[in-house]
């Protein structure tokens, strides 16, 4: 996995001259503390980081742009508690290969059951793996995050097909324009991700990732999910939402709600896409207390 942040290197650093201090400073404490681990399953690099110590572990899915640190404040939030391990995400072209993966690199590391936090992208990548691989999950929080929908899998799938023959500038700035609108004003508290995000999408992500994370949107909103999917499945699920968020505005938020009978929601007011960086205290307290009540 390329980590982000390398301060060492000008252009990278230029990009996070309007991360006040201390936050950049956080950033960096994070980098050192949460190393990448590497492994290779069936012919595949995966890297994942991991810290933190406690049982059962928490599995982060992060957002699109497949590289964890983006998530840094909620993974090390979760690890003043917990152990977590957050995944990058390879160059699979499926959901199906990518829980697999995920599932494999857990049980590789002698991890029979996880609690799991998936935000936005990374909440339909949950949702895929607790189908494909419901003993792994013991409990569920699904963050910013929707439900499959067909007709947006067809628009999709056309939208790649062109954007395979791209030149890599217009790949990015089509990435930026898929993206931006879940990106939120820059402040003191959104410096640092807007940081990241800005590296990722000119540095960081090359053509097969760029390809991959898109392809991967059109498998995922081809499924067909349904309540009984999980009538078996004994474990909870926590929803949380942005009650202005682009990404799931009122029908996607009740659409999410009948999928999963029983569950508990957590809607905050006023916090758009990003209410894991706005409003980080509320937001990680919100997901310690369910998780620790779910044990």
């Amino acid at each position: 996995m390329k980590r982000v942040g390398n301060l060492d290197i000008q252009h990278i650093k230029l990009l996070y001259d309007q991360v006040p201090p201390d936050r950049l400073e956080e950033f960096q404490a994070f980098r050192r503390d949460f190393p990448t681990n590497d492994v290779t399953l069936d012919g595949i690099d995966w890297s994942y980081l991991t810290g933190g110590e406690g049982e059962p572990p928490v599995l982060l899915l992060s957002g699109a742009l497949a590289v964890p640190d983006i998530s840094y404040g909620t993974i090390a939030g979760l690890a003043a508690y917990r152990r977590v391990i957050a995944p990058a995400y390879p160059p699979v072209k499926t959901m199906d290969a990518l829980v697999d993966g995920i599932a494999a690199l857990l049980r590789g590391d002698g991890i029979e059951q996880v609690d799991v936090v998936g935000g936005s992208y990374g909440g339909m990548v949950a949702q895929v793996l607790v189908r494909r691989h419901p003993d792994l999950v013991r409990a569920l929080v699904l963050s910013h995050t929707r439900s499959p929908y067909l007709e947006s899998a067809v628009r999709l799938r056309r939208f790649n097909r062109v954007l395979r023959w791209l030149p890599m500038g217009m790949l990015r700035q089509m990435m930026r324009r898929a993206f931006g609108s879940m990106i939120p004003e820059r402040t003191d508290e959104t410096a640092c991700l807007i940081a990241i995000y800005n590296e990722l999408l000119t540095f960081a992500l090359g053509r097969k990732d760029s390809l991959a994370i898109l392809e991967r949107a059109a498998d995922y909103e081809a499924r067909s999910f349904a309540p009984e999917d999980l009538a078996g499945w004994p474990g909870r699920v926590l929803l949380v939402f942005g009650d202005n968020d682009p990404a799931t505005p009122a029908e996607a938020r009740e659409r999410m709600v009948a999928l999963y009978p029983g569950c508990e929601v957590k809607l905050f007011e006023g916090t758009g896409h990003t209410t894991s960086v706005t409003h980080r205290d509320a937001y990680l307290a919100t997901i310690n207390e369910f998780l620790a009540e779910a044990r």
